[in-house]
């Protein structure tokens, strides 16, 4: 409780659980849980005393207001009468407590309750209103106003308003004025904007007013037939009500007053128990602050200039709202670098924030990094800031060693520069070691684009946006035996269909008819054989095709469908000598594997006897033997993997199948190794690639090594002189939808982890199997990068 005149706090309640409280005169009366639902107290100011009225553990009494000599309460959907000289209750509705479908509100002034019912008829299925009113002393309820328009009536005396729509046509509402003791009313000023809470007192009424474009408050007087509005502030207005000539009303979390009944902007600074009610009140324009970038700042950044204009009020307070600002200017003077780091959104705004002098970093072993890695480091720091920023200097301190180390002592390294934007297509490497990358490209009109790498940066290859039209993320590079860059991709101007380009060392020229395929293709896949015939394989409308180029057009490669039915996850591979091999998971779920004989597929033994075979993938292996690998749904979502062996098809024999929780996976095999990327969820949806080494499936290098997320749909991988190279879409970090290669040179080494700096805090598990019963030795190299213990 407030008092005016005196200008200081009661507090009434310590329960925490207190709600609506309303006054007249020296009594209190409000809502509260002090058990296990809420009841009725009230508190007579001028005898200190506090009484319980209604005391019922399983139903919820609320909104009280006091009427005379009355309290009104509801419980649910019914409205209660509490007489105290009777310390008794009585219903005054007729609607039933527990009726959920209704709506209601009231309002009482001494010898009166008014109140509002919208209500369902089950007979019509249609929702009817009515507005009522009840005379205490009479114990008389009357009908007033009946229809679908009226709500939330709000009495005094005699004269009682609410809100009403005029028609079922029009979708805001006028306030409407009915003076009881003439039974008659009329619409009080018509705006053609909504009106909203009306609350009268004597020949006032005031309510929420959009006829300026933001709620307003405003006033309209009877007597004179006439209103005007007395707030101009841009906060919203969201609830008032009235006595005498005084007013109040909420903006945001805060009560305003026409008049000078509350404390004072300063008071109100001084009086904030904690930072959260500080920043609450200095946030709100009608404090009169002027907070200046600090409106577009990190909420930690927010939290940590009102935590030092809190901490620095002095003994006595704030003496003015001047004084506030001034704290207020120079805690955000103190926090702005840091500030500016937490809102960097790449790396060049990221760097020239790091360098602020104020801030007294410590950057040495950054800038000791090549431009490649230090750039890596600092995407780092992007994507693993927290949401609301770095807390402080110290923090963003370890967060610069640590990134520094996680591109110090890795073997993943990012191969040019990440400004690739647009979505990842497809990687490939030629016999030289040159890799080419394919995507769509958002920087020209979403059209296919490849680029290749130099050694130092990626250049275009031919002219960029090569396509006639923006294409979709189906693309498939290969090479002939010239090394000449193919690529296939789908077209919007060709109804999304396949078109096949080869690059001619000068311009890319059109491989056959453009838009060849029956519709668009999924799972699109391109080889091209020793006699550079290419082949195109892809789903359309749910069947498998391959496709060739036989110096004039696109016909089918062999004779006969590949499937009668439906597949999926359709992939294909070439032997040593050049036969197209084709993968698919066929309409009963089971896998399929086919090789290109003559003019015809032949089957490849029956890899579909061993069980459903969700988003397959198929390579050749070492001696041209073929694998399979998939999801099995069947077994916890474990990756499985087939090897066609004397005949038949046989399943690998691993240790510690990994258990994908979402089945996105990539799978490529070099010299002999098998080898996967995931879409790795229990590193942040990073991705990990590992390796099958004696049955058991272990991480090369670092888990999760890519410095954001990925796209669910993975990568592609390939490999040239023992060096693995990663397409992606680097899709939910600051470098978001980039299109992303990176490789690793260590193939063969132990996988390691950065841990970054030490303090108090839970280590990230060291991830790596063994098969059972093949413990082996390993130790921890702890590599120490300051000067602690």
């Amino acid at each position: 409780m407030y008092d005016v005149s005196s200008k200081k706090e009661q507090q009434l309640t310590t329960s925490g659980k207190a709600y609506t409280p309303d006054i007249n005169g020296n009594l209190v009366v409000w809502a509260e849980n002090r058990g296990k639902s809420l009841d009725i107290y009230t508190y007579n100011l001028s005898t200190s005393q506090e009484t319980q009225i209604t005391n019922t553990d399983s139903l919820n009494e609320t909104s009280p207001v006091i009427a005379g000599e009355n309290i009104v309460y509801s419980i649910s959907k019914g409205i209660y009468l509490y007489e105290i000289d009777k310390s008794a209750s009585k219903k005054i509705n007729t609607l039933a407590d527990n009726d959920s479908s209704a709506q209601i509100s009231f309002s009482a002034s001494g010898d009166r309750v008014a109140w509002y019912e919208n209500t369902l008829n089950s007979g019509t299925g249609k929702r009817e209103t009515a507005v009522y009113t009840y005379t205490i002393s009479e114990d008389k309820t009357d009908t007033i106003a009946t229809g679908k328009n009226q709500q939330k009536p709000s009495i005094y005396e005699d004269k009682l308003v609410w809100e009403d729509r005029q028609s079922d046509e029009q979708s805001y509402s006028t306030i409407y004025f009915y003076d009881l003791s003439q039974q008659e009313g009329k619409f009080l000023d018509f705006s053609g904007k909504s009106q909203s809470s009306p609350v009268i007192y004597e020949d006032n009424v005031a309510w929420i007013d959009g006829r300026s474009g933001t709620n307003q408050i405003y006033v309209y007087n009877l007597t004179a037939s006439s209103g005007e509005t007395i707030t101009t502030s841009n906060g919203a207005k969201a609830s008032v009500d009235i006595y005498e000539d005084t007013l109040v009303w909420s903006v945001s979390s805060n009560i305003y007053s026409n008049k000078d009944i509350g404390p004072s902007a300063a008071d109100a600074v001084n009086q904030a128990v904690d930072v959260k009610a500080l920043k609450n009140l200095l946030e709100n324009q009608e404090i009169g602050l002027t907070l200046g970038s600090y409106s577009g700042w990190k909420n930690g950044d927010k939290d940590a200039v009102v935590a030092n204009v809190f901490a620095a009020r002095p003994d006595q307070g704030y003496a003015s709202v001047a004084d506030v600002q001034t704290a207020f200017d120079n805690a955000l003077t103190s926090r702005t670098p840091l500030a500016n780091v937490n809102l960097a959104t790449n790396v060049a705004t990221l760097a020239e924030a790091l360098e602020d002098t104020k801030l007294q970093l410590d950057l040495t072993a950054l800038a000791a990094l090549n431009e490649t890695d230090r750039d890596a480091a600092l995407h780092a720091m992007l994507t693993d800031r927290p949401s609301n920023g770095y807390a402080s200097k110290e923090n963003l301190q370890i967060a610069v060693i640590a990134a520094v180390l996680s591109w110090t002592t890795s073997s993943w390294k990012y191969v040019g520069e990440q400004a690739m934007k647009g979505w990842f297509g497809d990687l490939a490497v030629n016999r030289q070691g040159k890799l080419y990358v394919a995507y769509q490209d958002n920087e020209n009109q979403d059209k296919a684009t490849v680029k290749t790498f130099d050694g130092t940066s990626w250049q275009t290859v031919g002219s960029a946006g090569l396509s006639a039209g923006a294409i979709q993320t189906a693309m498939a590079l290969s090479f002939d035996s010239n090394d000449r860059p193919y690529v296939a991709y789908s077209d919007s101007t060709k109804g999304n269909k396949v078109t096949v380009k080869r690059f001619d060392g000068t311009a890319w020229q059109l491989v056959g008819s453009e838009g060849f395929s029956e519709d668009y293709p999924f799972y699109l896949s391109m080889v091209i054989d020793k006699d550079n015939v290419p082949y195109v394989g892809y789903r359309a409308s749910n069947r498998g095709y391959v496709k060739k180029f036989n110096g004039t057009s696109w016909v089918n490669a062999g004779t006969g469908a590949l499937a009668s039915g439906d597949i999926s996850y359709l992939s294909m591979d070439l032997d040593s000598s050049g036969t197209p091999y084709v993968a698919f998971e066929g309409s009963d779920g089971k896998a399929v594997v086919k090789k290109l004989s003559g003019s015809s597929w032949n089957d490849v033994g029956n890899p579909g006897n061993t069980g459903p075979a969700y988003y397959m993938q198929f390579a050749l292996g070492a001696n041209d033997t073929p694998y399979v690998a998939y999801v099995d749904t069947q077994d916890e979502m474990k990756l499985v993997v087939l090897q066609y062996s004397g005949g038949s098809w046989v399943r690998v024999n691993i240790q510690n199948p990994p258990k994908l929780q979402t089945p996105h996976f990539d799978f490529a095999i070099y010299k002999g190794t098998l080898y996967i990327t995931l879409y790795d969820v229990t590193h942040e949806k990073r991705a990990t690639l590992m390796k099958l080494v004696s049955g058991v499936w272990t991480s090369v290098d670092s888990p999760g090594f890519t410095d954001g997320s990925v796209d669910i749909e993975i990568s592609k991988f390939v490999f040239f002189n023992d060096v693995v190279y990663i397409g992606f879409l680097n899709r939910y970090s600051p470098i978001s939808n980039t299109t992303t290669v990176i490789s690793n040179n260590n193939l063969n080494g132990d996988p390691t982890y950065s841990i970054g700096a030490l303090g108090d805090n839970t280590l990230l598990p060291l991830d790596a199997g063994y098969a059972s019963g093949k413990q082996e030795t390993r130790s921890i190299a702890i590599q120490k990068t300051g000067s602690g213990i």
